[in-house]
């Protein structure tokens, strides 16, 4: 299945995919961020050079926040998962969405996720690469501006992100599963 990101919630399934690394605000496509920030997990992600761009604030429904935005080439996901916060829904009621895929690929297009928080273990196949690092990232303790990988591949395990905006060109997914839940 390949879904173009568009819509608020799709928006987000694109956390950490495909792409060129420029800035949110240097790329062409509109800014669609969430209402709330959802929580976003990742048994695995193989990434291409995975960068930091910076602090940025994003304006949701609920007002600006303050974000870390990252950028990839590529990713390859394995064990995706995202929960929406509880949202009201004109005609329908309090509703909230989990979306899940056994795996993910995007290797074009241009990525961008913009997370208040990111926690994974990091490792650096390259020679003179990281031995695996626990990292947690927050606004208020972001990482590094530029290059987080000392060569051009590495894998982040354990992924656990706040995702309050995502944008990719293109996703395929395999087994993807979409619910909705009233609460």
């Amino acid at each position: 299945m390949i879904l173009r990101v568009g819509g608020r919630h799709l928006a987000a399934l694109g956390i950490a995919l495909a792409g060129l690394l420029l800035p949110a605000a240097a790329t062409a496509a509109p800014t669609v961020s969430a209402n709330q920030p959802a929580a976003l997990t990742a048994t695995s992600m193989a990434v291409t050079v995975f960068q930091y761009h910076g602090i940025q604030t994003v304006t949701t429904a609920a007002g600006p926040v303050q974000v870390m935005e990252f950028g990839m080439a590529t990713a390859s996901l394995l064990g995706f998962s995202m929960l929406t916060p509880c949202e009201i829904r004109a005609g329908i009621g309090n509703v909230r969405y989990h979306m899940a895929a056994a795996t993910g690929t995007a290797t074009s297009g241009v990525t961008t996720i913009q997370v208040t928080s990111l926690a994974a273990t990091l490792s650096d196949p390259s020679p003179f690469g990281l031995l695996p690092v626990s990292v947690s990232w927050t606004v208020a303790a972001p990482p590094a501006l530029g290059g987080i990988l000392v060569g051009d591949t590495g894998t982040l395990s354990g992924v656990s992100a706040t995702l309050v905006n995502a944008g990719s060109a293109a996703i395929k997914f395999s087994g993807l599963k979409q619910q909705a839940f009233f609460c």
